[in-house]
């Protein structure tokens, strides 16, 4: 795995849409990074993102 991540490709990898990612940038769940124009998030950043949404047993 890269990195870096594109908004494109990190908003693949979570399995939501493009606009709710940046909502996610937005309200502080998910750090991003700007280089010049770009937005790039840490690919390690987002995997950790996955583990701390896992839901526990019995708590749907």
């Amino acid at each position: 795995m890269s990195d870096w991540l594109s908004t494109g490709a990190a908003a693949n990898r979570i399995g939501v849409g493009v606009r709710t990612l940046y909502r996610l940038i937005d309200h502080g769940e998910l750090p991003a990074y700007r280089f010049g124009r770009v937005i790039r998030l840490r690919a390690v950043e987002v995997e950790q993102f996955i583990d701390r949404s896992r839901i526990p047993a019995g708590q749907r």
